[in-house]
Order: C-alpha cells, then sequence, then structure tokens
C-alpha cells in the first residue's frame, strides 16, 4: 500500500510509476522494498497452469530541481539494468538511480 498523497499510474505495458512526494531517497527504497516483498509473496495463479512465481525489479530516482520528466524517469530505468559500478543488475531488483551518467 501506499500513502494517500502518493500516485500510481501505467507508464508502459509492464511498467508502473510511483511518485512519492516529499519522500527521501531511504523513505522510496522502504516503499519499494515493502512492495518488491508484497508481489513476491502474493499467489499468482495462471489459467490452467495453477500458481506462479512473479518477481519484481524496481528502479528508484530521485527528482531534483529542473529536472525534467523524462531525466528523471530515464535514471529509474538505467538503473534497473546497470548499477554504478557498471554489473548488470538482473532479475528481482531494488537499485536506487541518483544522477549517475550511464
Amino acid at each position: 500500500s501506499i500513502r494517500a498523497k502518493d500516485t500510481c499510474v501505467r507508464y508502459g505495458g509492464d511498467e508502473f510509476v510511483l511518485f512519492l512526494g516529499s519522500c527521501p531517497p531511504d523513505g522510496a527504497v522502504r516503499t519499494a522494498e515493502r512492495i518488491r516483498q508484497r508481489v513476491e509473496t502474493q499467489p499468482w495463479a495462471d489459467r490452467g497452469l495453477g500458481e506462479i512465481p512473479v518477481t519484481v525489479s524496481i528502479g528508484i530516482a530521485v527528482g531534483h530541481e529542473g529536472d525534467q520528466w523524462d531525466q528523471v524517469t530515464d535514471r529509474a530505468d538505467k538503473a534497473l539494468y546497470v548499477t554504478p559500478s557498471g554489473r548488470l543488475t538482473g532479475r528481482t531488483a531494488l537499485v536506487l538511480g541518483l544522477k549517475y551518467s550511464f
């Protein structure tokens, strides 16, 4: 669950954006981890296949004064794929993307 002042919207086919107003980076990480754990422990069923495991990867970006929407979402998206050290994150990841250059 998220706070009443937060907003979640569908951004792409299987991508969602969660706007956390007035939330410090560590609060965003805690919220994302809570969501990740909830998704992964929720029983998911597919038609005729029974229960299937579902995982989620979350990229987090902090918006700064002067940032454009695409800059923030680009940082979050890139955080999903490569950490600042250049290592690929793989699946089931939670990564905080700040103002890194990739």
